[in-house]
């Protein structure tokens, strides 16, 4: 149970490194399977699965927060519904990435990026693809009463919908006059959701949490997410990509 005293960059850190563990039992699993059909895809889903990590896991620790919101003790089984959060973190990245044409992302080339450009851009997609089914499995695999487990899968489903939603009208937006209005949309449905309210949100309601929680999550979620992506949107344009690890306009 979190309490007013609670720091969250130590809490962040600490989250982190056992969202890693699981990321890492989640890799292993993946490999042994992917070998099963082919030797050729080792190499492949290695790079895939290389790319869990490097990033921030604020999804993922968000997730975790969600849950010490509701329950005193922290179960084992978050931290895989967190690795979930992050695997879909990192699929929608690798498309994001060919929608934008950025070279890199956390300090490596981006996963399209090959020789081949086609045969780069084709791989990435599959890999992206993966991030989201895999994303969804590892919730599905998670250790919670089959009512809760639901109900978290449905609001995981739906900030999945709403991500790709808002994406598709951020790539509209050239085509479209622009208003505060449509800029707002963007943000709530592209990082707000899917960035602070979803993470929280599911975690909390692996939790147990009441619908007054979920509400009130929203309430602080959708501002916190607008500032994110505008400080984001700054960084993108002034940023260093050297200190970012991605590419900037």
């Amino acid at each position: 149970m979190l309490t007013g005293q609670t720091n969250f960059k130590k809490y962040h850190t600490q989250s982190v490194k056992k969202i890693e563990k699981e990321l890492q039992t989640f890799t292993k699993k993946w490999t042994a399977e992917s070998n099963k059909y082919s030797p050729e895809l080792k190499l492949l889903n290695k790079r895939f699965t290389d790319s869990f990590f490097g990033g921030k896991m604020i999804r993922g620790t968000l997730v975790k927060l969600g849950y010490d919101l509701v329950q005193i003790s922290t179960a084992k089984e978050i931290y895989k519904a967190a690795a979930a959060f992050e695997i879909l973190h990192t699929g929608f990245l690798i498309h994001d990435d060919i929608m934008d044409q950025s070279s890199t992302r956390r300090g490596k080339p981006a996963m399209h990026i090959d020789k081949n450009p086609q045969y780069g851009i084709s791989q990435a997609i599959c890999f992206g693809n993966f991030g989201l089914t895999f994303s969804t499995q590892l919730l599905v695999d998670c250790d919670f009463p089959i009512e809760i487990k639901i109900k978290a899968l449905s609001f995981f489903l739906q900030i999945k919908t709403d991500t790709i939603l808002g994406q598709m009208l951020d790539i509209h937006s050239p085509h479209i006059p622009l208003t505060e209005e449509t800029v707002t949309q963007i943000q709530l449905m592209k990082t707000a959701n899917y960035t602070i309210v979803g993470p929280m949100s599911v975690g909390a309601i692996l939790g147990g949490a009441t619908t007054k929680l979920i509400q009130t999550i929203k309430r602080f979620g959708e501002p916190l997410g607008i500032a994110y992506q505008i400080q984001d949107d700054i960084l993108g344009i002034f940023g260093d990509e050297k200190t970012l690890g991605k590419s900037t306009i």
